[in-house]
């Protein structure tokens, strides 16, 4: 696969995963659409990594990273 097959690819994981997302929320929780949707996430995550190595590619991420890993000290 060409570099831009790869590329064009990827950007379609990254739609179809956007799609399951916005579905898995309006979802039932626990319902066959919810299973499916995250079924599908998987596969699409694991796509995702074998074309870039990183399955965990289009997974949110935090807005920033607290000095000392967050949180109030104990007592506080």
């Amino acid at each position: 696969m060409s570099g831009a097959e790869a590329s064009e690819l990827l950007r379609a994981v990254e739609e179809c995963r956007s799609a399951a997302v916005r579905a898995i929320t309006r979802a039932p929780i626990g319902s066959e659409g919810a299973i499916a949707c995250r079924e599908l996430l998987t596969v699409l995550d694991n796509l995702a990594g074998a074309l870039t190595g990183d399955h965990r590619r289009f997974w949110s991420k935090p807005h920033y990273t607290p000095e000392g890993g967050g949180g109030r000290p104990v007592g506080d």
